[in-house]
């Protein structure tokens, strides 16, 4: 299993769980800022939507 396989299983296993204990996201300005600062430092690693976590690609999704 690659690690993009494995991200994507976990985050489908969060999304699972999220869904049934009613957990949702909201997108904020506060998380739009953060990642208008993100881009701006020149921070490369973060700079995908989610930050390559596996939350995060819970969240994209």
């Amino acid at each position: 299993m690659s690690a993009t396989q494995s991200l994507n299983a976990t985050a489908a296993a969060i999304r699972v769980l999220a869904e049934r204990h009613g957990v949702a996201y909201t997108r904020t300005d506060r998380d739009v800022l953060a990642g208008h600062i993100t881009r701006l430092a020149g921070d490369k690693s973060n700079s995908k939507p989610g930050g390559g976590s596996a939350i995060g690609a819970a969240i994209s999704e």
